[in-house]
């Protein structure tokens, strides 16, 4: 791990109070695209497995916060490296929403008779948003030194995505 420049821990609340406005601003629009999407016949996947993707992501950010403040018993060391990965994995994420317009959500509704679109990130990756919010549990973990979220998080997410992944090409294949 590259050495960085001691800071005060006020730089890691002002990243993690970034991250929740940018959660927040993304999940608004998801729910805004769903229900446009619902509203004209989309279909999505059963919820079940994507439930479970989501609460892996919330547990990891708040293990995070856990690891922080009970676990890490030194002051949080700013590591450049791992900050500029989560903007770069930050502005893919944003990149695969702009691309996708109002067809981008979390929940995977496509709607039927529409052809999936192949632009952005969609060229590269199938689903570019599963891989990106991976790399993010990941790289945010390590940006604060929550080793232990690290390695376990990105596991269970793993996990369940290959199970959402099955439910999901049944929906894609009947679209």
């Amino acid at each position: 791990m590259e050495e960085g420049i001691i800071l005060t821990n006020l730089w890691v609340w002002i990243v993690l109070l970034v991250i929740i406005l940018e959660r927040t601003a993304s999940k608004r629009i998801s729910t805004r695209n769903e229900r446009w999407l619902i509203e004209r016949g989309g279909r999505a996947p059963k919820e079940t497995h994507y439930r479970g993707l989501l609460l892996v992501q919330y547990l990891a950010f708040s293990s995070v916060v856990v690891e922080l403040l009970y676990i890490k018993q030194t002051e949080v060391v700013f590591n450049r490296f791992f900050f500029i990965c989560c903007l770069i994995v930050l502005c893919c994420k944003w990149w695969c929403i702009r691309s996708a317009g109002v067809f981008w959500n979390t929940k995977k509704i496509t709607l039927p008779r529409v052809r999936l679109f192949k632009q952005g990130p969609y060229r590269y990756v199938k689903n570019p948003d599963y891989l990106l919010t991976l790399l993010e549990i990941a790289f945010i973990s390590v940006l604060f030194g929550a080793y232990i979220t690290a390695f376990v998080y990105p596991l269970l997410y793993i996990f369940f995505f290959k199970l959402t992944q099955s439910e999901a090409q049944k929906v894609y294949k009947n679209a």
